[in-house]
């Protein structure tokens, strides 16, 4: 992992425990870095953890980007899917509707002869007239699916849409913000000391920059006032 084998991978946040060391240097009366000159944040790409986004950022969130429209179609292209399948249904159902008719009459005259105990027990029993009418509709309504071709646009809203619209802040907007939240706060959470390491190995480059180019600049000034001093005796 670059992270943990090179202490210059991505090294250039400025973070509160790289301030949280400059003021300490200051109460200390030690020499210290605040505020940063224009050349050195432009010489080490230096950042705060809450700027812009940088260029490799930006390419990253471009990717994102794409490769959301994508999703987008993707989502699309099932709801309108989803809806032309219902609509086909509707027509299925609408032309396979069946319905039958049945009318039947029946008549039923029962008559018992004879004489006897037996007999006038069967005549009690059996003697009768029956007349039935029946007149009944069939119908395969309750054997077809009710499909709707309508679009449930709230599902569609909270079940599609709105984890699309979400992905498209995480994804592409806030893309560099949760990546730095990963690599600064995540990864110091897991890798304590390394992050802490790291911050102290900014914080001492630049600060032996800083000295070494005062001392540069001191050297300069000692000699541009010989020079200076050279001519004026040269004058005289």
């Amino acid at each position: 992992m670059n992270y943990l084998n090179d202490i210059e991978y991505k090294n250039y946040f400025t973070t509160p425990y790289f301030w949280h060391i400059d003021s300490k240097r200051r109460r200390e009366g030690k020499v210290f870095l605040w505020p940063l000159r224009k050349e050195e944040i432009k010489f080490n790409n230096l950042i705060s953890p809450f700027g812009l986004p940088r260029s490799d950022e930006i390419r990253k969130m471009t990717k994102a980007f794409v490769r959301w429209i994508v999703l987008l179609f993707v989502v699309i292209a099932i709801v309108m899917l989803d809806y032309y399948y219902n609509r086909m249904l509707e027509i299925v159902i609408e032309h396979g509707k069946m319905l039958s008719e049945q009318t039947s009459y029946s008549h039923l005259n029962i008559k018992v002869d004879g004489e006897g105990v037996v007999a006038n027990l069967l005549k009690e029993i059996l003697n009768f007239n029956y007349t039935g009418y029946l007149k009944e509709e069939l119908t395969n309504e309750k054997c077809l699916k009710n499909a709707s071709s309508k679009p449930d646009w709230f599902y569609n809203f909270h079940s599609l849409f709105l984890p699309v619209f979400l992905i498209l802040l995480l994804m592409v907007f806030f893309n560099f913000v949760v990546q730095r939240f990963v690599f600064l706060v995540v990864m110091g959470m897991i890798f304590p000391y390394r992050s802490k390491a790291r911050v102290i190995h900014l914080y001492n480059k630049l600060l032996l920059a800083r000295i070494n180019m005062d001392k540069l600049n001191e050297a300069k000034k000692i000699e541009e006032k010989k020079e200076n001093k050279k001519k004026i005796e040269e004058k005289k």
